[in-house]
């Protein structure tokens, strides 16, 4: 299995994430959509955490109650429908600490919810490269029935391509590191510490005499592992 890292609404749609053509017109609209991340919101994108496949009957209230033991909580909402007022069945849990999101997202999914079991992963919309809402062909997951199935992320993981020639970089093997790879910001020493802290990142092997070097490019970080004399490398 393997992860996107920057949304690519071509890969997303393609069980693999190998597929270099739209395979249905869902998948098409949405390589020609422009999204807008909400620059209105106050919570702290780092800190908040999406939730999805929600009872319709679920309130805010029973949703704080079910994550408030994953720490301090600012902000619970349920996305409804702007006419009806209806549950859409899923809503957003933010936190006061990032570590107690990265909690959250550990240990709450899959959990039971009014009967439901429930989706949790982190917020993309301000946070994953070139991220396109499901509204505008995008996303991930989706039903069989509907035909337009979204693969990369940690509902439905790509399967191993079918050729043993595609290369995926070693990050892309872990559902929550495309997070630590979306700033440009992010110093050496941030994921120095990230690597040390998150069971989820797994440290690379170092020879003796290794020489680490971490570059920042195209909204892209790699951590790439260079033996002396430099003729062997690994990408990270």
């Amino acid at each position: 299995m393997w992860y996107l890292k920057e949304y690519d609404p071509i890969k997303a749609g393609s069980i693999d994430g190998t597929d270099t053509e739209p395979h249905d017109a869902a998948v098409d609209r949405a390589t020609q959509s422009q999204y807008r991340p909400p620059h209105f919101l106050k919570t702290d994108p780092n800190c908040t955490v999406f939730v999805g496949r929600l009872s319709f009957d679920t309130v805010e209230s029973a949703l704080k109650t079910h994550f408030e033991k994953y720490g301090d909580i600012t902000s619970v909402s349920i996305i409804r429908n702007q006419v009806t007022g209806l549950s859409q069945g899923y809503g957003f849990v933010s936190f006061a600490l990032e570590k107690d999101a990265k909690y959250a997202y550990k240990e709450a999914n899959k959990s039971v919810l009014d009967d439901h079991v429930i989706l949790v992963d982190f917020e993309r919309s301000r946070v994953m490269a070139d991220w396109v809402p499901r509204r505008l062909g995008g996303g991930f997951g989706g039903k069989k029935d509907s035909g337009q199935l979204r693969f990369g992320a940690r509902d439905r993981p790509f399967k191993p391509p079918a050729s043993s020639h595609v290369r995926i970089p070693y990050e892309q093997k872990f559902s929550d590191t495309w997070k630590y790879h979306h700033s440009p910001g992010v110093q050496a020493a941030e994921v120095c510490q990230m690597m040390a802290t998150d069971t989820h990142i797994r440290p690379v092997p170092l020879h003796t005499d290794t020489l680490i070097t971490i570059t920042v490019r195209d909204s892209a970080m790699s951590i790439i592992e260079k033996s002396h004399p430099a003729k062997d490398s690994a990408y990270f």
